[in-house]
């Protein structure tokens, strides 16, 4: 069969070639999902994805018509390698947030005894079973076409695997099933669709291009045009790439300087000399949600501590990501770390937490950080056999009861202590456990999010009730804040640790003492919350610190911001805030964003302010 034969069977089997296309389409869609899955990255197919995999369904059709083994073989040789790779590029970013491209190849090489431990711990039976359908769903696709040419069974166990895919969980199941249903009818049209006419082919294979070369001009500017297809990181072309030759401004040179500030330089240094600390961070407590902040929640706590305690206007958690949070709140930057609490040698230090802290690295980071002695959902629920209850963690109402009980009981009574605690039910999926009087929101997530910070503020009212009670917080440092945001759909983003936008990467922030005169910054971040401590205790055998007292009169330091989720080799969003601007760099939706702090823009970028811009923030964050 000559070539132009070949291809004149292609248009005439259209409905053949659209039901590949169709295929495909679902392929990559449930691809993104699994790859996606618990990340809230937006999912939908782009420009470039319908019109790459309509040139590949083009180039499968005509390897289906062509008669020669050597031709089938071939496409189909690369269209599977092409498939497995979209497949490892989805399992490396569930497994370690990175994706298949060539930097992240050398790396995951160099480092591959790290990354493979670090998998084993991350995978698991729902990951598993999903890896499986994907690979059957294709192999399945590929054996029908190259042997059979039965594209009808081709179709519907592809169509059944990848409703699967997108369903997502096993408790929607029906979906699935519902699916498979209604292909039932598409038997009876598939030979009408496959004697579709050479004219009818012609004229479908025009109008295509047609239509969406007229949608690209009117929406051009829309997150369907301008993201990149699923596959061009893969082979190295990323359109938003560092240019090595840009040359920094003299001013913008001082950003790539990690600036190291003096932790004891205030007037009220030594202030609450021996004083207890009590730092109480609240999952997911971003700052637009409580009422402090002109939010909808109620969260009276903070406006009591306010009164005698410095407030942060901006306050940056750096990272959108609970490990992250607390490593910067304990370990600085990755270029400049400091054993943090090690210098609080006469301090009994405690943590406790709801939340499982065996994941992430989180219970090391905690030891190594000088935490003598950690409680978390598993030890806290076997002190009294008690199960917990929260889908994140445990139960948040344990902690209160039975890890301060035991904190009360087995604590050094001859030190100050030093503790953090951590909560989990504002965490997705938000549970509130009093649903009688914590319900004046929607039962949607949004709303459900708010009734569990409602509830999250009488969880710490109740802990500083049971240490009032027990005379420890009359002289304590008392630190409220959110680990980090929270985000529900603005700019395309949703839950956390995938965005540095304004609802994700700021939280609320007070700290207090009585000794403390009421006061507010403009600007703080994670960064400042020790050194800040270390100065009002007086401690002076501390190691300088990436971040400041803010009692101190010392200006705000710029500092990076980027996401736990990556794409390529670096962060899948980062950037930097500075007293007066935050550069936000999304290298999903190809943005680059001059913005206030509250995210709104204060000035247009051109081509080459934007390459300078990620030139800038790439080079400081890698810096630290």
């Amino acid at each position: 069969m000559s070539l132009f034969t070949n291809f004149e069977a292609v248009l005439g089997m259209m409905g053949a070639l659209l039901l590949i296309y169709f295929n495909l389409l679902l392929l990559c869609l449930a691809n993104k999902t699994f790859k996606y899955y618990g990340v809230h990255i937006a999912r939908f197919l782009t420009f470039s994805d319908w019109v790459f995999l309509f040139l590949l369904s083009i180039l499968l059709a005509y390897a289906v018509a062509a008669d020669n083994l050597v031709v089938k073989g071939l496409v189909f040789a690369i269209t599977t390698a092409g498939a497995f790779a979209l497949f490892v590029d989805a399992l490396l970013f569930r497994l370690y947030s990175i994706e298949l491209e060539p930097s992240s190849i050398k790396e995951f090489f160099v480092d591959r005894k790290i990354f493979i431990a670090q998998g084993k711990t991350q995978i698991n039976l729902i990951i598993f079973n999903r890896i499986s359908a994907l690979l059957v769903t294709w192999l399945w696709f590929i054996v029908s076409l190259l042997f059979d040419q039965n594209i009808i069974w081709a179709t519907t166990g592809f169509l059944a695997q990848s409703l699967f895919i997108i369903a997502k969980s096993r408790y929607k199941i029906s979906v699935v099933l519902l699916g498979v249903v209604l292909l039932y009818p598409l038997y009876f049209f598939i030979d009408f669709f496959i004697e579709i006419s050479y004219l009818y082919g012609v004229y479908i294979a025009v109008t295509l291009p047609i239509l969406g070369f007229v949608l690209k001009l009117k929406y051009q500017y829309t997150e369907f045009f301008q993201n990149s297809n699923s596959f061009e990181h893969i082979i190295g072309a990323n359109s938003m790439a560092i240019d090595d030759s840009v040359t920094f401004k003299p001013s913008d040179k001082l950003l790539l300087d990690v600036p190291i500030n003096d932790t004891h330089s205030s007037s009220s240094f030594g202030l609450c000399k021996d004083a207890n600390v009590l730092i109480i961070s609240v999952e997911s407590l971003g700052k637009k949600y409580i009422d402090y902040y002109n939010g909808p929640a109620r969260f009276s706590i903070f406006d009591k501590l306010a009164k005698q305690g410095i407030v942060s206007k901006n306050h940056y958690c750096i990272s959108a990501n609970t490990d992250n949070a607390l490593f910067h709140w304990y370990q600085g930057s990755r270029k400049n770390p400091y054993a943090s609490l090690t210098k609080l040698s006469r301090y009994d230090t405690w943590f406790l937490t709801s939340q499982n802290i065996d994941s992430f690295g989180m219970k090391q980071l905690l030891s190594t950080s000088g935490f003598k002695n950690i409680l978390d959902n598993k030890f806290i629920g076997a002190i009294k056999s008690q199960p917990t209850s929260n889908h994140w963690g445990g139960s948040d109402q344990v902690i209160t009861q039975q890890g301060l009980d035991w904190f009360l009981e087995h604590r050094d009574q001859s030190s100050p202590f030093f503790m953090h605690i951590l909560n989990a039910q504002t965490h997705v999926n938000y549970q509130v456990s009093n649903t009688k009087k914590y319900n004046r929101f929607s039962s949607g997530s949004y709303g459900r999010y708010l009734n569990a910070v409602e509830e999250g503020a009488e969880w710490v009212e109740n802990i500083f009730e049971k240490l009032s009670n027990n005379g420890l917080l009359e002289d304590t440092v008392v630190v409220l804040c959110g680990d980090h945001g929270q985000s529900f759909g603005e700019f395309g983003y949703k839950v956390h640790s995938n965005a540095i936008i304004a609802e994700q990467i700021l939280t609320p922030l007070v700290i207090s003492h009585p000794k403390i005169k009421p006061k507010s910054v403009d600007i703080s971040s994670h960064f400042d919350i020790l050194p800040t401590i270390f100065d009002l205790l007086g401690v002076t055998d501390v190691c300088n610190a990436y971040g400041r007292s803010l009692l101190s009169d010392k200006a705000f330091s710029p500092i990076p911001l980027y996401t736990k989720t990556h794409r390529g080799s670096m962060p899948s969003s980062f950037g930097y805030v500075d007293m007066d601007k935050k550069i936000l760099i999304d290298m999903i939706y190809k943005k680059i964003s001059h913005l206030n702090h509250d995210d709104m823009p204060t000035r247009n970028l051109s081509a080459k302010d934007k390459q300078y811009y990620l030139n800038l923030a790439y080079r400081m964050l890698s810096n630290r």
